[in-house]
């Protein structure tokens, strides 16, 4: 009787660790699959990041270009000719016009075009931006009192500048205000 009460646990030994090695089996799958989400995860974000501080230069190219190019005569118009938008409606956002093609670079400045920057590496395209004039007030203007304000002053331009991430899949598109 003895001898094969062993048996029979010497069987189950065998069938528990096989059990066993199925359950850590399983558990270094798992984990191995949460690692390789956590990588891609992490991978995202360091693109998003780079394509953020892409479009970050071709906005700070558009008031380069606002410094060095545009003056009190230059032409802006409703239709967005070569990046430089003049809208006539109060509250129309030229980024968003049917003038303004983004993919194609329809009526909008590449980076560089204006200011000789050089080109970017690791990207699909250049970083591209508009020109938005916002208004333009007399250098001197008063307020109520007679007094001079700071921000009445000077021309007032809407840089919306779009980057591109190596593939071409991934976008980011930033905006500033700058006074001249």
């Amino acid at each position: 009787m003895r001898h094969l009460n062993r048996r029979r646990q010497q069987g189950m030994a065998l069938v528990v660790s096989l059990v066993l090695l199925l359950v850590l089996t399983l558990l270094a799958v798992s984990h191995t699959q949460l690692i390789l989400l956590h990588e891609r995860m992490s991978a995202e974000v360091n693109t998003r990041y780079q394509v953020l501080q892409i479009a970050e230069a071709g906005l700070r190219d558009g008031e380069r270009d606002i410094v060095e190019n545009i003056q009190t005569d230059t032409l802006f118009d409703a239709e967005c000719a070569e990046g430089l938008c003049q809208l006539a409606e109060q509250g129309e956002q030229a980024w968003q016009s049917d003038h303004v093609d983004w993919i194609s670079g329809e009526n909008t400045i590449s980076y560089g075009q204006n200011t000789g920057a050089t080109q970017l590496l690791d990207v699909s395209r250049q970083p591209r931006y508009i020109i938005e004039r916002l208004s333009v007030v007399e250098r001197g203007a008063s307020l109520k009192r007679g007094l001079t304000s700071a921000l009445d002053q000077g021309e007032w331009y809407r840089v919306t500048a779009a980057g591109y991430g190596l593939q071409g899949d991934v976008e980011a598109m930033v905006q500033s205000v700058y006074r001249k």
